[in-house]
């Protein structure tokens, strides 16, 4: 009888470590997932907010003289 519990107790301890393990990957997966998605767009609209490095700057000591 003990033996049988203790088969099942490491069954149990198995399948809960191996569940544990798919919902840890499976975060990090979607994280990824979630990364590789919303970069394209806040790298356009950075691109955008910074007029991509064209603007001329003012110097502003110039305009006081």
């Amino acid at each position: 009888m003990g033996s049988v519990v203790a088969g099942l107790l490491r069954a149990l301890a198995f399948i809960l470590r191996l569940l544990g393990n798919i919902a840890r990957y499976l975060g990090e997966f979607l994280v990824n997932i979630y990364d590789f998605i919303i970069f394209p767009p806040l790298w356009v609209e950075k691109a955008i907010k910074n007029g991509r490095g064209h603007q001329t700057k003012i110097n502003p000591q110039k305009e006081m003289t």
